[in-house]
């Protein structure tokens, strides 16, 4: 979301404004850097921020999650938890606050919105790291390590306890013996004996040291791998008095380092998935990238993802590696069925070491891909403590896994489920936007948005075609620039009503791009988000057939009454001749005594003879009816 406000919550100075600039630089907004729990609280409440970037562990009595919960309780902000280490109990306590993701640091720049998630784990893994460099080079610089002296002729004149305690060797037993003797050191890929760093020292006169892959055989046998260097004992006058010795153990160095390249290994399979997470939403592409890479990490069998179906409460195989990838996809498991069926119900993670001796296992599954299983690890898939699936992992050795794997499994499931999570939303609002398109668009009213300036954000074709313009052409534009001038003052004032919270509606005149009024009813709505108004929806609908309906009604009432006030009643004094009976009318002038009366009512005449006219003007047809 472009010009989102972000609040950063972190105590490392640095890292908050790296990660300031680069929230900037992507077009975000930052409002406040703080550094603890208690000022994130506060500034949230007052600066509302769209998004909180929040680190876990903060310094004061409130940390990340604590603070996340508060801010999340009272004002309902998504929360990015900045950290690096997911062990279970800050797992859980942060599931409580329905993070919206984690947030890995280091980072890459495209990765900040969406591979939070990695951040946690990854932290931690730095931690732990820096806290093992930290005991390697106190160890390197201790009294522990084993310190030999010999003399000219090489025979061991002192001993320190670490090592009596590497060689085997008492130091009132080895005094006298020969060097070679006490520290009998091998070589590790040749099995054969490496010369001794003194002697190289004695013989060019400058520290000596061992390769790297050379064990001690201490006096019973023990094997410890050693890193070790020899020098001269000068005195004062430059005199090779005799050498020393100073060797120490590696094991826990070796094991540290084995421990680094399986985090690395951990670090780029989550890295991994993190990209195939950000490249898309098609949920199939990007657990086919992340089973891939677990599989190649930790170098297994087969990997599968299986998901819930909401409907039947079956665990669909949603996708899987090869071997049998064809045969296993869209597999269905009745609920608690198999040891993917167990995870899925229960919610808990399994490593099942052998799953020949284990009677959750579903042995159809050996039977149909011909693997013989026995290493399985599971872990379920989890959104909003709501289980949607599970990841299992196989292999055909015994006891492959260990808590490790199923460490990073758990992460990477973590992620998983957010990727999941994000996919079925991304359908769901895809298939919401995809009606609201349709149904937006194909509605005879004008619907408009406006924020809180009354700047439009959105409008349908109706509405564009009632403003005269196209939606791209109002995107952004001031709501009263197409308003007539004799409706503006009326538009301001039902703004501000629902600013209140009004909803109102009323008549007003738009302006089109050709100048002309179109005249509207308005129904507005006020929009509120987290309980603030957001803007207005506007349904405007188009009354110019009904406004020169009523013109048309007024026009032919105008004419009733028009009329109506031209008809006269006779009535009163009329004066008319008693000769020719005219009649006189109210200008004077004589008229016929029809012209008057059709002039002063509705009345129509047909004209004819009385019998007495008749007579009178036709008498020659009356004679004949006198004589008969």
């Amino acid at each position: 979301m472009d010009n989102a406000q972000i609040l950063v919550v972190e105590d490392e100075i640095i890292v908050a404004k790296s990660i300031q600039k680069r929230l900037e630089n992507l077009g975000y907004s930052v409002p406040a850097v703080v550094a603890s729990g208690e000022e994130a609280v506060e500034i949230a409440a007052e600066a509302q921020p769209d998004l909180v970037l929040m680190d876990i562990r903060l310094k004061g009595d409130m940390d990340g999650i604590e603070a996340a919960g508060h801010i999340q309780t009272s004002h309902d902000i998504p929360i990015v938890y900045l950290t690096a280490y997911a062990d279970e109990e800050t797992l859980e306590r942060a599931k409580v606050t329905d993070p919206s993701g984690y947030l890995l640091k280091p980072f890459e720049l495209n990765e900040l919105r969406t591979t939070v998630e990695m951040a946690l784990y990854k932290y931690q893994m730095q931690c732990r790291l820096r806290d093992n460099e930290r005991w390697l080079a106190a160890t390197l610089k201790s009294i522990g390590d084993g310190v030999i002296t010999a003399d000219t002729s090489g025979y061991v004149t002192y001993m320190n306890p670490m090592a009596e305690a590497l060689t085997g060797w008492k130091r009132q037993e080895a005094l006298g013996k020969a060097l070679v003797e006490v520290f009998n050191i091998i070589d590790e890929d040749t099995r054969r004996v490496v010369q001794n760093p003194v002697e190289q020292a004695l013989g060019a006169g400058v520290v000596a040291s061992l390769g790297n892959h050379t064990l001690l055989v201490a006096r019973d046998g023990t094997e410890t791998p050693i890193d070790d260097s020899g020098a001269s004992i000068v005195d004062d006058k430059g005199n090779v008095t005799g050498s020393v010795l100073v060797f120490h153990d590696i094991s826990q160095r070796r094991q540290a380092e084995e421990a680094l390249r399986q985090r690395n290994r951990e670090l780029e399979l989550l890295n991994r998935a993190s990209q195939a997470f950000i490249s898309t939403l098609d949920l199939d592409h990007v657990l086919a990238t992340v089973l891939d890479e677990v599989r190649r990490v930790l170098g297994v069998v087969a990997c599968s993802a299986w998901l819930v179906d909401s409907e039947t409460a079956e665990l669909v195989c949603r996708q899987v590696t090869d071997p049998q990838a064809d045969v296993v996809r869209g597999w269905r498991l009745a609920p608690g069925q198999g040891l993917a069926g167990w995870a899925a119900q229960r919610g808990e993670s399994l490593n099942v070491s052998d799953a020949l001796t284990d009677e959750r296992h579903f042995e159809g599954v050996d039977i149909v891909t011909g693997l013989p299983l026995r290493s399985i690890l599971t872990v379920p898939l989890r959104v909003k403590e709501t289980v949607v699936g599970v990841i299992q992992v196989v292999d055909t050795t015994v006891s492959r896994f260990d808590s490790t794997d199923l460490r990073l499994l758990e992460s990477l499931a973590s992620a998983a489920a957010i990727a999941v999570e994000n996919a079925r939303l991304y359908e769901e609002s895809d298939r919401l936007r995809s009606f609201n398109q349709n149904f937006f668009q194909s509605i005879e009213e004008g619907i408009v948005l406006l924020d809180e300036g009354e700047q439009i954000t959105f409008v349908n074709p109706r509405g564009a075609e009632l403003m005269g313009h196209s939606p791209e052409e109002l995107i952004g534009q001031h709501w009263e620039t197409f308003a007539a001038p004799g409706s503006v003052a009326d538009m301001q004032q039902e703004f501000a009503k629902q600013r209140q919270g009004v909803a109102s509606q009323y008549e007003a005149a738009l302006l089109t791009g050709k100048g002309q009024q179109t005249p509207v009813l308005i129904s507005a709505r006020p929009l509120y988000k987290n309980g603030r108004f957001n803007g207005v929806l506007a349904a405007v609908m188009d009354i110019r057939e009904r406004t020169r309906a009523e013109e048309e009604r007024e026009r032919l009432i105008a004419e009733l009454q028009e009329a109506l006030a031209k008809i006269k009643t006779l009535k009163g004094l009329i004066p008319i001749c008693a000769s020719c009976k005219n009649v006189r009318d109210d200008q004077g002038y004589w008229q016929q005594v029809e012209v008057y009366i059709r002039d002063h009512s509705e009345a129509e005449f047909s004209h004819g003879l009385c019998p007495d006219c008749a007579r009178e003007l036709y008498p020659e047809f009356y004679e004949d009816e006198g004589d008969s």
